[in-house]
């Protein structure tokens, strides 16, 4: 082939023949040696072999955005139409704010961005020839701290997760037994068995690292009084934390007392530290006396202290936060008492 010598154009009307051209519009011009197209981006190249035409990349497609903690993820499809020349980089442009990253390829990572602020985002590619032209804009997306609820009530441990600095954390212990009836300590006088107290309530916010594991152990409920004049089981702890911020704990709640020992009304069990509420004594009275409810938890479904039971009537209710009912027992045997409810750690970001 002929010494030719070529240049990068923007336009359409170029065209390589054996001879040169200068594109210029629509029209072509014919010269003896060589061409120069006339437009912004003109560039003149020698070579020794046929001419070539050289252009700027399209502008790349399908530009999606994912927002993270102050960052979006962007991701995108190459150019159809690389102009003849290996795209080198690639520029991802923020609106609002204006913040440029350059990268080799999808996906593109955009830090600095703002909390709470909906961007939107445009790439353009460059190639030996410049810059090409935008892209269409990407979804809207709004940047955001990561957030996250997780209820757990086995034990177990926790990983802090990507971006989070801080968690809000409640531990509820489990829930004390109540106490069984007893026998009739008298021809008259019986006595009903005294409620379980309720676990402890502690909720915290503790400073944390990404990454960090946090180890926890949730409080198991006490078991009701299952023979005669038995008292309730207490329920245990709950406990959270690692070397760096030692434990924090919430109490399991006391077991009832049954009357049989005490030779009157059944006594509640304590609430667990800190925060539990004591489970009730049973009805004091002559005939037939009903056994203590459970103490109740602060939260709605777990730690309830567990009823007392009773003889010939209805045993005593479950505290709030899932203890069981006591039992009714005939008035010439005993009633069984309810079982505590089970703790948990709820862990909030």
């Amino acid at each position: 082939m002929k010494k030719g010598c070529y240049i990068g154009i923007s336009g359409d009307a170029a065209r390589k023949t054996k001879e040169m051209y200068a594109g210029v519009g629509d029209i072509a011009r014919k010269v003896k040696k060589g061409y120069i197209g006339v437009d912004d981006t003109a560039r003149l190249f020698y070579e020794n072999e046929a001419a070539e035409l050289l252009f700027p990349p399209d502008a790349p497609t399908n530009v999606r955005a994912a927002a993270g903690n102050g960052r979006a993820t962007v991701t995108f499809a190459a150019p159809a139409n690389d102009g003849g020349s290996a795209i080198i980089r690639y520029t991802v442009v923020s609106t609002p704010d204006n913040i440029s990253v350059i990268g080799a390829q999808s996906p593109i990572v955009v830090t600095g961005l703002r909390n709470g602020v909906s961007y939107t985002f445009r790439v353009f590619a460059t190639n030996a020839v410049g810059d090409g032209p935008l892209s269409a804009a990407s979804n809207a997306v709004t940047p955001a701290a990561p957030s996250g609820r997780e209820e757990r009530t086995a034990s177990g441990n926790f990983i802090v997760p990507e971006g989070v600095t801080s968690l809000r954390v409640t531990l509820v212990g489990g829930g004390g037994g109540g106490a069984n009836s007893g026998l009739r300590t008298s021809p008259t006088v019986h006595h009903g068995g005294g409620g379980g107290g309720s676990g402890g309530f502690n909720h915290f916010t503790l400073g944390v690292t990404p990454g960090e594991v946090f180890n926890f152990t949730v409080g198991s409920r006490g078991g009701g009084g299952l023979s005669m004049g038995a008292n309730g089981t207490n329920g245990t702890a709950t406990t959270f934390g690692n070397s760096r911020t030692g434990n924090r704990s919430a109490n399991g709640g006391e077991g009832g007392f049954s009357g049989r020992h005490q030779l009157r009304p059944g006594q509640g069990g304590a609430g667990g530290a800190p925060g539990g509420a004591a489970g009730r004594m049973s009805q004091p009275g002559l005939q037939n006396s009903r056994g203590g409810a459970g103490g109740d938890s602060q939260h709605d479904r777990f730690g309830g202290g567990g009823g007392g039971g009773s003889l010939g009537q209805p045993g005593g209710l479950g505290g709030r936060g899932g203890g069981s009912n006591g039992a009714q027992g005939a008035v010439t045997g005993s009633g069984n008492g309810g079982a505590g409810n089970g703790g948990c750690v709820i862990i909030e970001w």
